[in-house]
């Protein structure tokens, strides 16, 4: 079945980090997470990934660049909690 990019509830799927100010959204494992780019810098690996100039025609969800992971979802859930719940 095509999967609609448009529909909230695969959008957010099972997640807490759904973010309206975000400004980036991550997609691992069928699952997003619509995140603060300035949080992913506090990573050397993902600074350097940010610096990267998007093509124009890059993909998109709810107006931010759409990156797809090959990582597992569940870390990336644990690493946003870190990221998140660190005060």
């Amino acid at each position: 079945a095509p999967r609609d990019h448009h529909t909230s509830a695969q959008t957010r799927h099972g997640s807490s980090y759904w973010f309206d100010d975000g400004d980036i959204v991550l997609e691992v494992e069928h699952h997003r997470f619509k995140i603060h780019q300035e949080l992913l810098k506090c990573s050397d690996v993902f600074a350097g990934m940010l610096d990267i100039p998007q093509p124009r025609d890059f993909e998109n969800v709810d107006g931010c660049p759409l990156v797809r992971l090959a990582d597992s979802a569940q870390d990336w859930h644990a690493a946003l909690q870190w990221m998140y719940d660190r005060e």
